[in-house]
């Protein structure tokens, strides 16, 4: 039933009271984390009622209901929770539920669909970033896990994600080997002075990520 992104999005959610499942869609994030006792209670918040409808159904289904709230919403607004899934929207979405948030939540765990250097820089002022990996499940996602706090990202780090930068794996490598070869065909048809600052920016973060990925491989 879980797709390979489901799954990692649930493994990313810490052990809380109440989470809050923003654009739920089908539930099936939310009942999972109360299946797997990851949490006490889930608040299931979508701006369709048709999807919410499909989360009541299937967190009922599951013998949930009674750790449930169901909320027909467009983001958190003035619900309390310790943890918030946001997955699936762009980045400029999110930003836009969490500053319409009455109180943050302690934890984030977010799949931004683009937009993803606006949203790291965003986050930066009220959270760290203790998770910004790049996997694959068919196409490429990004899943960041962010706490309470304050932080201070590189350049690279915005652009490409902090832990993708400390332990390069060969999701990563490849993603950047393909950037790289769009990049340098839309270099060859443009003087456009940031395409070509990306081409190098890009040759400089695949050379090192795969000697960082080498080395690991290597065990040195």
């Amino acid at each position: 039933m879980l797709s390979v992104r489901l799954r990692k999005i649930i493994d990313c959610i810490p052990h809380a009271d109440i989470l809050a499942d923003v654009g739920c869609d089908h539930g099936y994030i939310g009942t999972f984390a109360l299946l797997e006792n990851r949490v006490k209670e889930t608040v299931f918040i979508d701006i369709s009622r048709p999807s919410l409808d499909k989360a009541i159904q299937f967190a009922t289904s599951m013998g949930v209901g009674e750790r449930c709230r169901f909320l027909h919403s467009d983001g958190l607004g003035n619900c309390r929770a310790d943890v918030a899934v946001i997955a699936g929207m762009g980045g400029m979405e999110i930003i836009s539920v969490l500053k319409e948030t009455e109180k943050l939540p302690d934890t984030l765990v977010l799949q931004p669909m683009k937009n993803v250097s606006d949203l790291r820089i965003y986050l930066q002022e009220n959270y760290r970033l203790q998770y910004d990996k790049l996997f694959k499940d068919g196409k490429y996602y990004n899943l960041i896990v962010a706490a309470k706090g304050s932080d201070s990202l590189s350049a690279d780090e915005i652009a490409f994600g902090r832990t993708n930068l400390d332990c390069p794996d060969e999701s990563f490598v490849q993603f950047i080997s393909e950037q790289l070869e769009k990049y340098r065909q839309i270099a060859l048809d443009t003087d456009n002075q940031q395409v070509h600052d990306k081409v190098q920016q890009l040759r400089e973060t695949l050379k090192t990520v795969k000697e960082k990925t080498q080395c690991y491989n290597q065990k040195c």
